[in-house]
């Protein structure tokens, strides 16, 4: 055995103990080699009051038990006496062979039944260095602990046990909890076991559910029975007992209490006067039963073990004193602990602003800087004076048309200076605003004009508002009203959000949030005097962009109309001198990877609204480092934001959400509304300033949600955010989910257990699991994980799904499975099911490195394997992420692929296929008069999709990865696209005659299948009257969502001014998808002919074209009355129709000419009807219609018929 001896003899004391302290540290650190033999070493120390032995040995050769009688042994020897006879080790191993397993594990298996997640303190992170703290309880709280154990007729190690079950519920948030207990292992039944030197000691898991209302003494109790129960199985190891619950690591902590024999009688010669151990687990402690109980705390990855003992020694006070109080209320949480986390919860305490309304300070702003510029908006610039003069002139005709303080104000108006003008006349009025967006279906404007009680709207083109509302234009000359007195309690608007359920809930906010944020000091030093307005002011942030730099003597720069884009922010942000920005999460990731270096100019951009992706964040800030990233997080209901954190180091792993703003606190909670130790997840609740009132007409909600705040000042109220989040010890706060078992896609909540029964109740579905995925956008998507029989596919699932569920139900990825992995007791094991995949085609391997290339990007951008088949639409993409993949394919490849290509070459392979051919540099057909979006089989029969009104096709691009693989889809176009001539044939019928040459060119004969939208409905009708009347046999005449007009209205001609409004809106739908309609052509054509744009290169007479051919289609389709048919009409008519046409008064309609109508109904408004649940509907009716025709043929051709077409 190594031997080292060490002399201290004649050094101080103070010298001998700190050089003992340092040997044994240094020891301490000295590792042994399990290879290498002995697993054990002595230092021998002398000093002037005799010698100590430091013997350090690998726990594997014994355990505390065996150190008295090892110090017994060390005794004898060195008084010569006799060694007492030492019992066998090998009596154990043949009394542990001899012990029945199953049972042992049986008895375990059923202990942890029903354990969904083990709370574990410290999941991940390096190991560092351990930190250890001994802590001796005074003698009267040991004695008050072993009165509480005789009391409850429990063991102290009993109370021990429960102590840190509290201890570790606080800590982890979890009511069941399992830790680690060092249990002797010694079998009571083998004989002279007490004696045995070795290694019997084991470390199982105790289990403790807090129940809610029990008593201190009943859980002692019952914590006591259980582990009573299992004490025969100790002998079972820790693998073991995993295996046997069919989990992984089920605790990181654990207790050690130590209640060894102890020598009795004079003191021995050698005497055993420390031990010090040390475990791999983040914290281990020890307690150690005395007249003066001892806890020895050991901790790592950066675990006070301080705070642990401070918390375990209240714990035991708590459970001493207790008196009728529930165990799950006991709170462990040191008073200090406690008062340090109230205080980390508060932002900046600042005195409230001196005018507490928003046109108080506004007006005092006008007084300071008359002729500062206030509003900017493309060349045109409204002087805070000129600002005062205008809303003052608008508040006056509000007041003349009835408008008095308390009212609501509907402000259906696009993003403009005239916004801006509208919103302060409102609040100067003394009313409150109702954002409205204007081109909003009437029937929603109407439910939320209603649930306001609004009476008076202002707006700048007509909107349909129910008739009692009165609409006021912006003109109009009228003398300035006085500001009418407005209590900073009272409303400055009604903001309305999704609910849980997707119904809308009207959030009201007053004056005193709206002007607290503005005076926010985050907003002081000049970063935020030029901010860019280019949000919806139906959404909180434009609530920033507005007031923030209004109510400090900034400018407010309005973005012109259309979507904000990289390419418009590279132009706009230099030219307007914009200081600050407001980006979604989403929008600033796809800036930040397409062209980052856009946000150079700013000195601070903000972004949020979801979780912010650190990577977007690490790309502004090296290609922009002047510019500062602040994450800010806040709910509407706490007016923008409540917390912000700017980021300037890496972010990290996560970006933080920050510390709260001044005057406002942010708890986290546990369930009984008790602050949670830091880096503990809890529930977020948000007080101070910042708060709305609440939900409108909605006492229930707003009460469930607005709760009061036990920690402010009385009568104060904190809003429940139902988010989760973690402080950390210096104060930052971090996003950590959500706190429900729900999830949310799109802002819909949505219970995976109603899905999963739908799905279930497919034909020939054995088994279905629902969960929610990451979207490659930053949000979350719906995945179904599917166990099915042989003879069917995910496809057929999806479609039999899309009838049976409303659209934001439906799973938009699917995965095939052989069975759903379950943990040992029956649980889904959601951890082994296999990462989602959108369905595709049968997977091939890339033919070429360039397929490879487009492979890789595709499966990036989407964030799914990807293969040279994978759909880019069906697997998730939207136009965002299309621009996102165009741009990551000009980078790496060096070829510009314009996004509309992308719709036809919707896959690796037929990109590849367009760039290896014909390529960038070919003349374009997507805008032909036939446009294939799937060549298809030769043998199957294609699918004709007919234009809307618009003439483009590129609607139907949903629709094609619904259909069957094979499935040939064309669509027709108007010619008026590619020839730049209007096409004015004077009725839809003659119109049709040119389309049915083109259907014919491409499928001489029936059967046909032929589909059309909106006004495609009518000239799809036509070409089916044309081809029936040629002998030809139509399978499939759909209808989407559209009818002839009734005769009453088909006689009253349109009045042109509605009808240009009505194209110029069309346009801009499809090419500029959220702009604001203008009121003339040219700055229409100007927004329309964008880089991105399909029309991106028309010239003027060539948009004219286009254009008058669209009037030409709204007027055909108003005067056109159907010619008899004698076939059925397949109608799909939407449900949520803003006119409030039934899909009765459409099958009524279409029965004026067609021998029959079946109808299918499609949740959603006119514009969803080829989203993917939709058009899966569609699909699935279009490819049964293909059957039948097959089905048909092959009968007629078994009679001796002579049928010529297409076979299916």
């Amino acid at each position: 055995m190594p031997w080292t001896e060490t002399d201290l003899t004649g050094r101080p004391p103070d010298g001998t103990e700190a050089e003992l302290a340092r040997l044994m540290a240094e020891d301490r650190g000295r590792r042994f080699d399990l290879a290498r033999p002995p697993l054990v070493r002595a230092a021998l120390v002398r000093h002037d009051k005799g010698a100590e032995l430091l013997l350090t040995l690998h726990h594997i050769l014994l355990d505390g038990w065996s150190l008295p009688l090892l110090a017994r042994d060390l005794e004898a020897l060195t008084t010569g006496a006799v060694l007492p006879p030492a019992v066998p080790f090998k009596q154990y191993l043949v009394w542990l062979n001899g012990q029945d397993q199953a049972r042992a594990e049986a008895a375990w298996r059923a202990a942890l039944s029903g354990l969904t997640r083990p709370a574990l303190l410290s999941p991940d992170g390096p190991d560092g260095q351990e930190d250890t703290v001994d802590v001796e309880l005074s003698a009267e709280l040991t004695a008050a602990i072993a009165r509480r154990a005789a009391d409850a007729g429990v063991t102290v190690n009993t109370v021990a046990q429960t102590a840190w079950a509290l201890v570790l519920a606080r800590m982890t948030g979890a009511e069941d909890l399992v830790f680690g207990a060092v249990v002797s292992g010694r079998p009571h039944d083998l004989p002279g076991v007490e004696r045995m030197v070795g290694l019997f000691i084991n470390t199982l898991p105790v289990r403790i559910r807090l129940r809610s209302g029990e008593g201190v003494d009943e859980l002692l109790a019952r914590v006591q029975d259980e582990r009573l129960r299992l004490a025969p199985y100790h002998h079972v190891r820790l693998a073991q007992v995993q295996r046997a619950a069919g989990a992984g690591e089920l605790f990181d902590t654990v207790l050690a209490f130590e209640n060894f024999p102890r020598a009795e009688g004079p003191s021995p010669a050698v005497e055993l006067v420390g031990t010090r151990d040390a475990t791999h687990y983040p914290v281990t402690v020890a307690v150690v039963a005395g007249e003066r109980m001892l806890l020895r705390v050991s901790c790592r990855r950066g675990i006070s073990a301080a705070t642990v003992a401070t918390r375990l020694t209240r714990a035991f006070e708590v459970l001493t004193a207790a008196h009728g109080t529930p165990a799950d209320r006991l709170d462990v949480l040191p008073r200090q602990e406690r008062r340090q986390l109230l205080a980390l919860a508060g932002g900046p305490v600042r005195a409230l602003a001196a005018a507490p309304s928003i046109p108080g300070r506004f007006a005092e702003q006008v007084a300071r800087t008359p002729e500062a510029p206030a509003v900017e908006s493309a060349g045109e610039v409204l002087t805070y004076g000129g600002l005062d003069a205008a809303s003052g002139r608008l508040a006056g005709r509000l007041r003349e048309a009835g408008v008095r303080p308390g009212d609501t104000v509907a402000l259906p108006l696009a993003r403009s200076v005239a916004m801006v003008v509208a919103q302060l006349a409102v609040l100067k009025a003394g009313a409150c605003c109702l954002p409205l967006d204007p081109g909003a279906p009437a029937g929603r404007l109407g439910a939320l004009v209603g649930a306001a009680d609004v009476r008076v709207a202002v707006a700048a083109e007509e909107v349909r508002l129910p008739e009692h509302v009165r609409v006021l234009g912006l003109d109009g000359a009228r003398a300035s009203a006085p500001t009418a007195a407005v209590h900073p309690e009272s409303a400055a608007y009604v903001m309305y959000t999704s609910g849980s359920t997707g119904e809308p809930k009207g959030i009201v906010t007053p004056h005193r949030a709206v002007v607290e944020l503005a005076a926010d000091s985050r907003f002081t030093g000049g970063a935020h005097r030029r901010v860019l307005l280019h949000s919806p002011h139906t959404f909180d942030a434009a609530a920033y962009e507005t007031w923030v730099p209004l109510l400090n003597g900034g400018t407010v720069v309005v973005a012109p109309p259309g979507p904000v884009t990289p390419d418009l922010l590279r132009r706009l942000l230099p030219e307007a001198r914009v200081t600050a920005l407001w980006l979604t999460a989403e929008l600033l990731r796809t800036v930040a990877e397409i062209a980052p270096e856009v946000l150079g100019t700013p000195r601070e951009v903000w972004a949020g609204g979801d979780v912010l992706a650190p990577e977007a964040v690490r790309r502004v800030r090296a290609h922009c480092p002047g510019t500062r990233v602040v994450n800010g997080y806040g709910p509407t209901e706490t007016t923008v934001f409540a917390t912000a954190h700017p980021v300037d180091g890496d972010p990290g792993a996560a970006v933080p959400v920050g510390r709260p703003l001044d005057n406002t606190r942010t708890y986290v909670l546990d369930r009984l509304l008790r602050p949670v130790p830091a880096g503990t997840v809890g529930e977020l609740y948000i007080a101070g300033t910042g708060l709305a009132h609440g939900y409108l007409n909605r006492p229930g909600q707003t009460a469930e949600r607005f709760v009061a705040d036990p920690y402010g000042p009385p009568g104060g109220r904190m809003y429940r955010t139902g988010d989760l989040a973690r402080r950390t010890a210096d104060g930052v706060l971090e996003f950590a989910g959500r706190a429900d078992d729900q999830v949310k896609v799109r802002g819909v909540r949505i219970e995976p257990a109603e899905v999963e029964a739908a799905l279930a109740g497919c034909p020939r579905v054995l088994r279905a699991v629902v969960g929610a995925a990451p979207d490659p956008a930053g949000g979350k998507r719906l995945v179904a994980h599917l166990v099915l029989a042989d003879d069917v596919t995910p496809d057929a699932v999806r479609e039999h799904a899309a009838r049976v569920l409303p659209a934001h139900l439906l799973p938009s990825l699917w995965s095939r499975i052989d069975a759903v992995p379950l943990t040992a007791h029956g649980k889904v094991d959601r951890a082994a099911l296999p990462d989602p995949s959108a369905i595709t085609s049968p997977e091939r391997a890339p033919r070429t490195g360039l397929e490879g290339g487009l492979c890789r990007l595709f499966g990036e951008v989407l964030d799914v394997p990807a293969h040279p088949d994978t759909e880019f639409f069906a697997a998730g993409g939207h136009s965002l992420l299309a621009l996102r993949l165009a741009s990551r394919i000009k980078a790496e490849l060096g070829v510009r692929v314009p996004v509309p290509r992308l719709f036809e070459a919707s896959t690796p392979a037929a990109l590849a296929d367009w760039l290896s051919g014909p390529g960038p540099g070919a003349v374009d057909d997507s805008l032909a008069p036939v446009l294939t979006l799937r060549a298809g089989g030769a043998d199957r029969t294609p699918l004709f999709c007919v234009h809307p009104g618009s003439g483009f096709g590129w609607w139907y691009r949903g629709l094609v990865p619904q259909l069957g693989q094979d499935r040939p889809v064309h669509v027709l176009q108007t010619p008026a696209l590619s020839t730049g001539v209007p096409q004015l044939a004077p009725t839809v019928g003659e119109l049709a005659t040119s389309y049915v040459a083109r259907v014919r060119a491409l499928q001489p004969h029936g059967p046909y299948l032929l589909i059309g939208w909106s006004f495609g409905g009518p000239l799809c009708y036509e070409i089916a009257v044309a081809l029936r009347r040629a002998g030809e046999e139509v399978a499939l005449l759909g209808v989407v969502d559209t009818l002839p007009k009734p005769p009453e209205v088909a006689r009253i001609p349109l009045d042109p001014a509605v009808v240009e409004a009505k194209v110029l809106s069309m346009l801009l739908r499809i090419t500029a998808p959220g702009a604001s309609v203008p009121a003339t052509r040219a700055e229409a054509f100007a927004l329309a002919r964008h880089d991105e744009s399909l029309i991106a290169g028309f010239d003027d007479a060539r948009t004219h074209a286009l254009v008058d051919t669209m009037a030409h289609h709204i007027r055909l389709h108003r005067a056109w009355s159907p010619p008899p048919y004698d076939g059925r009409v397949t109608l799909f008519s939407a449900t949520e129709d803003p006119e409030g046409v039934t899909t009765a008064e459409k099958v009524a309609g279409w029965l004026r000419g067609a021998a029959g109508v079946d109808a299918h109904d499609l949740p959603g408004t006119h514009y969803d009807v080829f989203e993917p649940p939709q058009a899966a509907r569609i699909a699935a009716v279009v490819e049964k219609a293909a059957q039948d025709a097959t089905h048909n043929a092959a009968r007629n051709r078994t009679q001796g018929e002579r049928t010529v077409g297409h076979s299916d």
